[in-house]
């Protein structure tokens, strides 16, 4: 390998260590919470660049591929979780998954009982084990098996209840099931652990939204811009609900928020700030809103003239 070649190789990695300590593991999680399954995949791509040992962050990045619908990759990022570490316990998940991706469903049970008892003092192959369910859809199915993930991950959970992914990702498979009791439940427990961690307020908000208990969604999603006033993804969902509730003064004070002081905001959310504006007689800042808009992105204006 010449000199110029394992230079650009060490830029390369400093890149990817750089983007890893932006995008941390949290945004990863929050990322496969909200099902942004691209920006998951951009995080936890950059996490395997920056450690090629980290197999829970290849296993999750695989999910992540898997839920995108791009079964050949998971399979390919699989198959790597396992090189990455073949002698940790995780890699026993890894065979296991990879297996599974092949639909390969007897080889792959006995792996996931081997990776079980190798994996009874190792919290994040516990999770793993249970997120394997989730995300797989068998041959045949229309969706995962949810109710064998969350009895995989009630074990991770009983063996570490402070293990805030575990938690986590057990209120989402019950959230997926359909079961909005239970996702509460760890989303609360997760909640209570880490009070200032915006996440699971937001998790609890649009469960129960999904529950059409509302007024505990308006509580939470409250709580959750409390604690995170910057957070575009509790930003936005305040706005939409209101907005789709027909609370026009209160959906266009949603979106200036979201708007002004959002960490992530796009066309669609000044789009949508500018039809709040009309609706409400507000005529100089939509059309200032619209000119805005029509520099960046002339086509998708949808404001009323």
């Amino acid at each position: 390998m010449t000199t110029l070649v394992k230079k650009a190789f060490f830029l390369l990695a400093i890149v990817y260590a750089q983007v890893a300590a932006a995008q941390t593991r949290a945004d990863g999680l929050a990322a496969m919470q909200l099902e942004e399954w691209d920006k998951a995949i951009t995080i936890y791509t950059a996490l395997t660049k920056a450690d090629p040992t980290d197999q829970d962050a290849f296993l999750t990045l695989s999910n992540a591929y898997l839920a995108k619908g791009d079964k050949a990759k998971a399979l390919e990022i699989a198959q790597a979780a396992f090189t990455a570490k073949p002698e940790d316990p995780m890699s026993f998940v890894a065979n296991a998954k990879v297996l599974q991706l092949k639909d390969n469903a007897s080889g792959a049970s006995e792996q996931f009982d081997r990776a079980a008892k190798k994996a009874k003092k190792n919290i994040n192959a516990l999770r793993q084990i249970g997120e394997c369910f989730t995300y797989y859809t068998p041959p045949g199915s229309k969706r995962p098996d949810l109710t064998r993930a969350t009895e995989l991950l009630k074990i991770a959970v009983d063996y570490n209840s402070k293990d805030i992914p575990s938690l986590m990702a057990l209120g989402y498979a019950y959230k997926e099931q359909g079961n909005g009791g239970f996702a509460a439940t760890n989303y609360e427990q997760a909640e209570s652990l880490d009070p200032k961690n915006p996440l699971p307020k937001l998790m609890l908000a649009k469960v129960y939204k999904a529950a059409k208990v509302l007024d505990k969604f308006e509580i939470y999603i409250n709580k959750t811009i409390e604690v995170a006033p910057k957070y575009s993804s509790a930003l936005r969902t305040k706005a939409e609900f209101l907005f789709f509730a027909r609370r026009w003064e209160e959906a266009t004070k949603a979106y200036e928020d979201l708007v002004n002081k959002g960490d992530v905001v796009t066309i669609e959310d000044e789009m949508q700030l500018a039809n709040c504006l009309y609706i409400t007689h507000q005529c100089p800042a939509c059309s200032e809103l619209v000119e805005k808009i029509l520099k960046k992105d002339p086509p998708k204006t949808t404001c009323a003239a």
